[in-house]
């Protein structure tokens, strides 16, 4: 079973993260996550990669929604994500999920 993204989602993971916390501080993310602040730094910086149970967790804290697309045509799978704010910024990530497209 397959619970973490490649080394390839270490490009937008970060950046999802940011998106989706907001104006909020690190450490009122992180509590509102109930994730360890140093756990999520590592995340936003990545460092580390998150589990899809943590992801999910983090964007529902966000106030998004976190989907998850199989593509037949590429493996691993590629995980896509819709945020319920900051249209533009979704557009920019998405973007570079689809290698600049």
């Amino acid at each position: 079973m397959l619970t973490k993204p490649t080394s390839h989602y270490k490009q937008w993971i970060p950046e999802a993260v940011r998106a989706v916390r907001g104006e909020l501080t690190l450490k009122e993310f992180a509590e509102k996550c109930e994730l360890s602040l140093s756990y999520l730094s590592d995340i936003e910086n990545g460092r580390t990669l998150p589990t899809i149970e943590t992801l999910d967790k983090i964007f529902i804290a966000g106030g998004a929604v976190l989907t998850i697309g199989f593509q037949y045509d590429y493996v691993p799978p590629a995980y896509k994500f819709i945020l319920n704010a900051d249209v533009e910024a979704l557009r920019a990530i998405l973007k570079k999920i689809d290698g600049g497209a």
